[in-house]
């Protein structure tokens, strides 16, 4: 059952971005954001979003569960730089999943310390590319408890962070 829910709303979701006008895909990320955090059972999903020459990432979409702290105005102009291990992997176009932040490596201590301050305990990190270049990433993250997801998940994760990243660029060109 959990296989065709996940199935349907990747269908549902894909459907509808293809009728979606530029004016109107703000909206469809966030409801997007919406469904797939109350499916995937976190508290927090969102997009960040590289900008300029790709130093700086700010975060552009966010989805909230009740009760939980939205980021969205405080984490803009974020240099990424400044948590190496993290970037090294999303340049690489790798997915990052942290069932709990004691599993992140030495490496990572200037991730675990941003994560811990905003209360995150386990989280999944998908990068959103377009041709070969990456343009953001797609996140969720639970606050309340440690949460393993299985790799089905995952290929919601990648599939819907396609449907977004297509449906943005789209925008860009249309606009320029």
């Amino acid at each position: 059952q959990y296989r065709m829910d996940l199935e349907n709303l990747i269908t549902n979701i894909s459907t509808s971005f293809i009728n979606l006008t530029p004016d109107e895909i703000e909206c469809g990320i966030n409801s997007a954001l919406k469904r797939i955090g109350e499916f995937a059972g976190v508290d927090r999903s969102y997009i960040f979003l590289f900008t300029g020459v790709g130093k700086k990432i700010n975060n552009s979409y966010e989805w909230c569960a009740d009760g939980v702290k939205p980021h969205l105005k405080q984490l803009q102009q974020i240099d990424i730089s400044k948590f190496p291990w993290f970037y090294k992997k999303i340049k690489a176009f790798e997915q990052v999943y942290v069932p709990s932040l004691d599993e992140l490596p030495a490496e990572a201590k200037f991730e675990k310390k941003h994560l811990e301050k905003e209360g995150t305990l386990s989280f999944i990190i998908i990068p959103m590319v377009f041709g070969k270049s990456l343009k953001g990433f797609l996140g969720f993250n639970s606050t309340r408890t440690q949460k393993e997801w299985c790799e089905d998940i995952f290929v919601l994760l990648r599939i819907t962070g396609e449907i977004f990243v297509n449906a943005l660029e789209h925008k860009k060109m249309l606009n320029a």
